[in-house]
């Protein structure tokens, strides 16, 4: 049986929503598309569960009261949901990783331990053909859908 993996690549911001940062934030009306998106794709391809590239540790860091967008989203649907990247502590401890290989083969054992196909994962654009290429080269079917 394949595992199937729709990836939608974004950039954090959408996944904290409104939270109170430092930097420009997306206006409710992204917030809203972003929503969307993520419903859509979840019934397109009647996804039972959503991953993503974030943490408690990134969320706490990025002052996001609660928890993610999708993870709202994934409760408020009733799909299962698993924060996949590692935490600070899980992170130093891989050491240097230029290219983010080490992070990426954290967040494929993620989802090989979450054991839930076909699933949505979110993570930030500039991950999206490599981490589909790694799991491409593990028998996945890997599709990005943005």
């Amino acid at each position: 049986m394949m595992r199937k993996v729709y990836l939608i690549g974004t950039t954090h911001k959408y996944q904290c929503g409104r939270a109170k940062l430092a930097q420009v934030h997306p206006t409710s009306r992204h917030i809203k598309d972003f929503k969307e998106l993520l419903r859509s794709t979840i019934k397109l391809h009647s996804i039972i569960a959503i991953g993503e590239e974030m943490s408690k540790d990134a969320l706490i860091k990025r002052r996001v009261p609660g928890e993610s967008i999708p993870c709202d989203l994934a409760a408020e649907i009733y799909v299962a949901h698993r924060y996949c990247d590692a935490d600070t502590k899980a992170r130093q401890s891989m050491g240097p990783d230029p290219m983010n290989k080490k992070r990426e083969k954290y967040w494929f054992e993620q989802l090989i331990d979450f054991n839930m196909f076909p699933i949505l994962f979110i993570l930030g654009a500039d991950h999206v053909e490599s981490f589909q290429d790694l799991l491409s080269s593990l028998d996945f079917e890997a599709y990005v859908v943005y």
